[in-house]
């Protein structure tokens, strides 16, 4: 019964890595295609895997930079989202808006400013934001850190809905960091910090925010 048992648990991790291994394959073979697809117009910068488009399909959202920038300090210059199925594009969708890519990586960006413990979080953190179905809805959303007027960023969220990546939370005029966030009840909290011009300060706050399943936004509770 033991050797029978061992067996098994060997058996199980090995189906475990060899999937794990088939899946690095086929992720690896997907930036190829990409880059390939980019050759001599744009270099790619970054790129984050998730279900974007559809549940049941793996996409990758891309990071594109101009091929003659190459060879100075990179920037986004273009962001794409691309769809496989079978290690095909599918879909090819263009994003308008262009985000920041921190150098040093973003969790550096937040300890600056107080927020610690985000290994913990269950979701993708990446040097331009964060991935991950915070609506619950089964779809990878996009938290994209863009330009703000102050020195620093603001957040910006898109969600692929109706053939098309919408905005389902809009950048305001501040410094927006990702403070907390629960999945379940479908909500966002966030250090936001503005700027008064008549006192020369800057003041922080913290802003909560729901889902609102009929407007498809989040929507602020306080």
């Amino acid at each position: 019964k033991n050797m029978k048992f061992l067996v098994s648990i060997i058996l199980i991790l090995f189906i475990s890595v060899n999937v794990f291994a088939q899946d690095s394959l086929s992720r690896m073979k997907k930036i190829k295609i990409i880059e390939e697809k980019n050759q001599g117009k744009y270099i790619v910068l970054g790129y984050a895997f998730g279900n974007f488009v559809s549940a049941d399909e793996e996409s990758v959202f891309v990071l594109l930079d101009n091929w003659k920038n190459r060879l100075i300090t990179p920037s986004v210059s273009k962001m794409v989202v691309y769809n496989f199925r079978k290690n095909k594009i599918t879909k090819q969708i263009v994003l308008k808006e262009r985000c920041n890519v921190y150098k040093d990586g973003l969790q550096n960006y937040y300890l600056t400013h107080g927020i610690t413990g985000m290994n913990e979080w269950p979701i993708d953190i990446y040097n331009f934001g964060f991935v991950g179905d915070f609506n619950h809805n089964g779809l990878d959303e996009l938290v994209l850190h863009v330009d703000s007027n102050l020195e620093g960023t603001t957040i910006l969220i898109k969600e692929f809905q109706n053939g098309s990546f919408k905005t389902i939370l809009e950048p305001e005029n501040d410094i927006c960091l990702l403070k907390n966030f629960n999945p379940k009840l479908k909500s966002l909290s966030f250090l936001r910090t503005v700027y008064d011009s008549k006192s020369d300060t800057f003041s922080d706050s913290i802003k909560n925010y729901e889902w609102n399943e009929i407007e498809k936004k989040y929507q602020q509770c306080n």
